[in-house]
């Protein structure tokens, strides 16, 4: 693909992003589906009861809420894979604290252990991070 072609693509990307997501669905459904995965592997190690669902609710809104207008989707017609999961770096870092802070306020206020803020990072860091990764290998074979 060329310059001036990536760089039109990326333009129309950045211009409509929120509109992106309708239009190229696989990259926020595979961002949702790695923090689904992070609330089922927390519904396993501690016996909830909860629908994993419900247990993920709280990351899913606040991920859908800073994704969007933070670039996790303006790079959806990546170039490379480090460009891909970069795009995912600040929303990340936005959203999934803001999930952590909305999770202990539906659950009457009480907000969660400094321990519990450092696994949902980590562990949900590296769920979106590999998906991006697979994602851009799968788009760069595509192209």
């Amino acid at each position: 693909m060329s310059k001036k072609k990536d760089d039109e693509e990326r333009q129309l990307v950045d211009v409509k992003g929120h509109l992106k997501l309708l239009e190229e669905p696989v990259l926020p459904l595979g961002d949702a589906s790695a923090i689904i995965c992070f609330a089922l592997i927390g519904k396993m190690s501690h016996g909830s009861s909860f629908p994993v669902l419900k247990v993920a609710a709280p990351f899913l809104a606040s991920w859908f809420l800073f994704s969007p207008v933070l670039g996790a989707y303006s790079g959806c017609l990546p170039v490379s894979r480090k460009e891909t999961v970069m795009s995912a770096v600040i929303p990340w870092a936005a959203a999934i604290p803001a999930g952590v802070v909305l999770r202990g306020l539906l659950r009457g206020g009480s907000m969660p252990a400094a321990q519990f803020y450092a696994i949902s990072m980590g562990v949900t860091g590296a769920l979106i991070g590999t998906w991006r990764l697979v994602y851009s290998q799968i788009r760069k074979t595509d192209r």
